[in-house]
C-alpha cells in the first residue's frame, strides 16, 4: 500500500513525512500517546498529526487503546496508549534486531514493549471474534499505577492483564491487578500476569501468573 492509497492522506501535502511519523510511532509503541510531543518531533502541525494518526489507524497500521477508569479514582489518566499493530513491523521500525531482543542486556527495554504489543494485538483479535465482544482498554492513574490491558464486557465484568518480559514474576508486579480487584469486588473476574516462563503461579485471590503461551492454549 502506498501513502496515496491511505484514506484521508492523499490530499495532504506532507506525504513524504509519513514514514518518519510511523517510525516515531514505533518508538512510542506501548506508551501513552502525547500528540503534541509527537507532532513536535515529527516537525508537523498538531492538527495534521491528528489527521495522519486517524488515517494510519483506519488502515490498521497503528492502534490507539483508550484509557479505562470505571470511576475508580479522581486521578485516572485519560490518555490512550499507542501501538503499531504488527509487532514485527514495530521491531523493524525501531531497529530492533532479533539477536539483540533475545538478550535483555542489549534489548534496553524494547523487548518488553514489543511483547506487550504482541499480547495486546492477540487480545484484540480474540475479542473481535468473541461472542461477548468485550472492550479493550488500559488503566493508568496519575500516580503511575497501571494495568496493561483491561477487558470489560457489557455486564461490567472485568478481566485484567499485565505483561512481563521476564520468566520470574514477583508479588509487587501484581499491584495494579490487586488495586482493580479490591476496587471492583465481584466485578473483577480474573487477573493475569503473562510472562515468558513456563510455570503457572497463584498470586492471590483471582490473580495468577501464567505463561504467555496461555493466550493460544485451549
Amino acid at each position: 500500500m502506498t501513502a496515496r492509497e491511505i484514506p484521508g492522506v492523499a490530499d495532504v501535502e506532507r506525504l513524504a513525512e509519513l514514514p518518519r511519523l510511523m517510525r516515531l510511532c514505533a518508538v512510542r509503541h506501548g506508551s501513552p500517546l502525547n500528540v503534541a510531543a509527537l507532532a513536535r518531533d515529527a516537525g508537523m502541525p498538531e492538527r495534521t498529526t491528528h489527521r495522519y494518526l486517524d488515517a494510519l489507524e483506519a488502515v490498521f497500521l497503528i492502534r490507539r487503546i483508550p484509557s479505562w477508569g470505571g470511576s475508580l479514582t479522581a486521578r485516572e489518566a485519560r490518555t490512550a496508549k499507542l501501538y503499531v499493530t504488527d509487532s514485527g513491523l514495530a521491531a523493524d521500525l525501531r531497529g530492533a534486531a532479533a539477536k539483540a531482543l533475545a538478550e535483555p542486556t542489549t534489548a534496553h527495554g524494547a523487548d518488553g514493549a514489543l511483547l506487550e504489543g504482541l499480547v495486546v494485538g492477540e487480545l484484540l483479535r480474540q475479542a473481535a471474534w468473541s461472542k461477548v465482544q468485550p472492550r479493550i482498554h488500559h488503566f493508568r492513574d496519575r500516580n503511575g499505577l497501571e494495568v496493561d490491558v483491561v477487558i470489560e464486557s457489557d455486564d461490567g465484568a472485568v478481566v485484567a492483564v499485565e505483561v512481563k518480559g521476564s520468566a520470574n514474576v514477583s508479588a509487587s508486579e501484581a499491584k495494579g491487578l490487586r488495586f482493580l480487584r479490591d476496587k471492583l469486588g465481584a466485578g473483577f473476574r480474573f487477573g493475569a500476569i503473562l510472562h515468558t516462563g513456563s510455570a503457572a503461579t497463584n498470586m492471590g485471590d483471582r490473580i495468577w501468573a501464567l505463561p504467555i503461551e496461555t493466550l493460544w492454549s485451549s
